[in-house]
């Protein structure tokens, strides 16, 4: 069958030799069309980025016919319902996130560059793991106090998504919940394990004997049921027959957690390190009862091929030094 001719003006649909380096280098493609691809990547309306970003339709369209024809390839399928990605959309689109992820870390820097600091670490950190980053940061800045921390906490999941992205520059966490390594580089630092904690006022704080039996029909705080810490646990705490408890709250906080533990006489599970800072600052009490060995490291993840600048670096050197303090 004899192929259509090709029209000028017309997006090449199958470019490997349009749609690569040399040709987006050529392309002019300047920040707003990235911003304008992200927003379309999420909304996939052109009607709600245009009032998204407070143009008219028409020229949002406008603006994404200008786009693929610079990059040269159709980038969303237009259907009756709204936009539809194509292969290289969704890779574009990705593109984009993250060069605006790194543009948004480039003024930050410059802005503590301004102000004399030194310059800026962001860090995300799991829960299991939040006793290892305040020792670093305060290790940190008693070498040079200049530096700016930013801290992330909460579930794995994100945290990793957000590394992948260039938003966050290490992520310390247990190296067992991040269960797609591709791209990723991790450095083990401890073990630790997890023990049940209550209310330092509960009748099961009391007790100096206790067996799993006992923690059996009371309220519970766990992590969310999707999150790889909450499997994992579920996991260790089936073996020793404890089971999915019907008073349950599901949190990634911090703060609720024990919020919940001290204030409604709930149960909830931590890392052991964690745990024991608590009690020692008498806001939870460990129960009596075996730790929960679920074979789990403590340790930092970064991009591979990624080369920390001085800042970044001087925080990993610390993160290590805080480790080492803790083994000890």
């Amino acid at each position: 069958m004899e192929s259509r001719p090709r029209k000028k003006g017309d997006l090449q649909e199958h470019s490997h030799s349009s749609f690569g380096l040399t040709h987006l280098l050529r392309s002019n493609v300047k920040l707003r069309h990235l911003q304008f691809v992200v927003a379309i990547g999420e909304q996939l309306h052109i009607g709600r980025v245009a009032e998204q970003l407070h143009l008219s339709q028409s020229s949002a369209s406008k603006t994404l016919a200008e786009i693929e024809s610079l990059v040269g390839a159709r980038l969303f399928e237009r259907t009756s319902t709204g936009l539809v990605p194509t292969v290289q959309g969704k890779v574009f689109v990705e593109f984009a996130r993250e060069m605006l992820s790194r543009m948004m870390r480039l003024g930050q820097e410059l802005a503590a560059a301004q102000l004399g600091f030194s310059g800026t670490v962001n860090v995300g950190a799991q829960i299991g793991a939040a006793m290892l980053v305040p020792l670093a940061v305060k290790i940190l800045k008693e070498e040079s106090p200049r530096v700016t921390v930013r801290i992330d906490d909460g579930l794995i999941e994100p945290l990793i998504e957000k590394l992948r992205l260039g938003a966050s520059d290490v992520v310390v966490s247990r190296l067992d919940s991040i269960w797609d390594t591709k791209g990723i580089a991790i450095e083990p630092l401890y073990d630790d394990a997890v023990v049940i904690v209550a209310s330092p006022n509960s009748r099961l704080a009391r007790r100096q004997k206790l067996t799993w039996h006992d923690l059996a029909d009371r309220p519970w705080v766990l992590p969310p049921q999707e999150s790889f810490a909450r499997r994992r646990f579920d996991h260790a705490a089936g073996e020793v027959g404890l089971h999915t408890p019907e008073d349950l709250v599901e949190t990634s906080s911090f703060l609720a957690l024990i919020t919940l533990v001290r204030e409604r006489d709930c149960l909830a599970v931590l890392s052991e390190r964690v745990a024991r800072f608590c009690e020692a600052s008498s806001l939870l009490k460990v129960l009596r009862l075996p730790a929960i060995h679920i074979g789990s490291q403590v340790g930092i993840a970064w991009r591979e091929g990624y080369r920390p600048g001085p800042s970044v670096a001087l925080f990993i050197k610390c993160l290590r030094e805080a480790a080492k303090r803790m083994r000890g």
